[in-house]
Parts: structure tokens; C-alpha cells; sequence
């Protein structure tokens, strides 16, 4: 058994699709395939199963995919102690980009590591947050920036940014005449918003307020990343979007309303696995620490 084929296994597993797991492997859907096929003909058992809408563990995999998961972590972290003792660093600081952030964030991450930690430079790594807590958890990335907080333990986390969460419609839509719009006007309304998976804690809060308050939207089956819902919004005949006032266009194509009372936000954390040893690490967490306390992290000075 090779770390490859636990860490193709695991790549599947995390993202319940091989094409999708495969793009993030940079390898063709077809070898990843053959690598996690070789794995189960070693364990003796399917460890996937492939479905149309992509695959899921079976019982066997369940079991396998936590134990790969310490695995995979603990080779990781011994290559990179080991590089650090033999004096091998490239000054880089593994953080994740998410998808949709402010676009402000990373000069101003980069901007703080600079002053904390003289001579590393960011390595930004794209992605949502449910794959970035995945690469955060099998040591791959040192500081994820996130939607949801790990649930578990083992992590520590700060807000860095939040931001108002009001509707999005498009030029011309019933909503876009009102000042404010109630959560009870959403009922009914087509709602276009980021797919479940990539933050469902925050998807669920997000909901269930919603509801609570009085609207009940139908979720759509276009699902997608916010640069795809501002390109597609617009065509989709009548559809909203959920989203801060960064989505309202300049060219009045895209309107954004606050929700009355607003009652939403959504946050940008930073989230580190607790304990780091990287120096670097520890300084740029402390400098982000004495940052947001004094104040909202856009106006640091750059």
C-alpha cells in the first residue's frame, strides 16, 4: 500500500466525486480511478461506491478513511520537520483562499505575515471551505480561511471579517422596488447559492433563519460558486441569490437589498490547527490575533 493510493482514496472520499477529486489532484479522472481500484483489490473490499450523482464510502471505507487520514498527516508532518531540521525552507506559509472572500483579504494577510514573520511569504491555496478544512486536517495547508469552524477539536479559530448577508435579484425583479425585503418575501422565490457541501453548518444556520422568520424559498438545482451565480443570475429567469454588497454590479444588472431587521451575516475565519510548531506560523496567528482586536481587519494598513 503506497501514501498515493490513501491519499487518492481520501481525495474521493472528502469530495464524493472522482471528477472533482481528480481536478483537485491534477491527475485524469481515469488514473484515479485505476489508483483506488488497486487499493481495494489490496484491502479485499470496495471501499467506494459509485453512484451517478458520483461516490461514497462504504462501510470498509469508512473505516479506512479515518485511519488514512492520521496516516497521510503524520507522513506530511514528518517530511516537513524533517526539512525544517535540515535546514531546507522556502519561507512559504501555506494559506487557503476562499472562494468568494474579500478581495482586499489576501494583500492584507500578506501584508501582516511580512511584518510578523520577516523574509515567508504567502502560498495561497484556493478552495472552499470544506476543502480547505480537508487540507488543514491532512496537514497540507497551515492556516485555512474558511465559512464553518471545525466542529472538533484540535483546531482554533478567529473571525476576521463579517459581512451583512442580504438578496440579490437581478435588474427589473418585484424585490429590487423595495427598500428593505422581509424574510417572508423570499416564500416561493427561487434561491441560487453556493452548493451545500462546501460550508453545510453555515448553510443550515442561514436556512433555518430564514424560516424561522417567515420565508420559505425553493432551493435550486443550479448550485454554484459566486462568480458563476453573478454571471448567471441574470438568465435564470427570475431567480435570487443570497450574497453582501460586493454583489451589487455597477451596472445595475445585479441589485442588492438588506433583510429587514438584519437578521444575517456571514463570516471569514481563520482556522489553524492548535499547537502549531512552525515559528512563523505562531507569529503570523499572534499578529492576526493584536490586528482584528483593534479593529476591522480592512482597515490594517498594508
Amino acid at each position: 500500500m503506497e501514501l498515493r493510493h490513501l491519499r487518492y482514496f481520501v481525495a474521493v472520499a472528502e469530495a464524493g466525486h472522482f471528477g472533482r477529486a481528480a481536478a483537485a489532484l491534477h491527475v485524469s479522472t481515469p488514473t484515479l480511478s485505476e489508483q483506488v481500484r488497486a487499493l481495494e483489490e489490496e484491502v479485499g473490499a470496495p471501499l467506494l461506491v459509485r453512484h451517478p450523482r458520483g461516490a461514497s464510502p462504504t462501510a470498509a471505507g469508512e473505516a479506512l478513511l479515518v485511519e488514512a487520514r492520521t496516516v497521510l498527516l503524520a507522513a506530511d508532518t514528518a517530511l516537513r520537520e524533517a526539512r525544517r531540521a535540515a535546514g531546507i525552507d522556502d519561507g512559504a506559509l501555506r494559506l487557503g483562499l476562499l472562494t468568494g472572500a474579500p478581495p482586499w483579504l489576501p494583500e492584507r494577510l500578506g501584508a501582516i505575515l511580512e511584518r510578523a514573520a520577516p523574509g515567508h511569504r504567502p502560498a495561497f491555496v484556493g478552495g472552499s471551505t470544506s476543502y480547505q478544512l480537508g487540507l488543514l486536517e491532512r496537514g497540507e495547508l497551515d492556516l485555512a480561511l474558511t465559512r464553518d469552524t471545525p466542529e472538533d477539536g484540535g483546531y482554533e479559530h478567529l473571525a476576521l471579517v463579517d459581512e451583512e448577508l442580504g438578496v440579490v435579484v437581478p435588474a427589473g425583479h418585484p424585490l429590487a422596488e423595495q427598500a428593505e425585503v422581509a424574510c417572508a418575501d423570499l416564500s416561493g422565490q427561487e434561491l441560487v447559492w453556493y452548493p451545500r457541501h462546501r460550508a453545510p453548518r453555515l448553510f443550515d444556520e442561514v436556512m433555518a433563519t430564514i424560516e424561522r422568520l417567515g420565508g420559505r424559498p425553493e432551493i435550486s438545482t443550479s448550485a454554484m460558486a459566486v462568480e458563476a451565480i453573478r454571471t448567471a443570475l441574470p438568465l435564470l429567469d427570475g431567480a435570487i441569490t443570497l450574497g453582501s454588497t460586493r454583489m451589487h454590479s455597477e451596472d445595475g444588472t445585479l441589485i442588492w437589498r438588506p433583510l429587514v431587521g438584519r437578521p444575517l451575516s456571514i463570516t471569514v475565519w481563520a482556522v489553524w490547527r492548535s499547537r502549531p510548531r512552525d515559528p512563523a506560523l505562531r507569529a503570523f496567528v499572534k499578529a492576526l490575533r493584536k490586528a482584528v482586536a483593534r479593529g476591522p481587519l480592512a482597515g490594517e494598513p498594508s
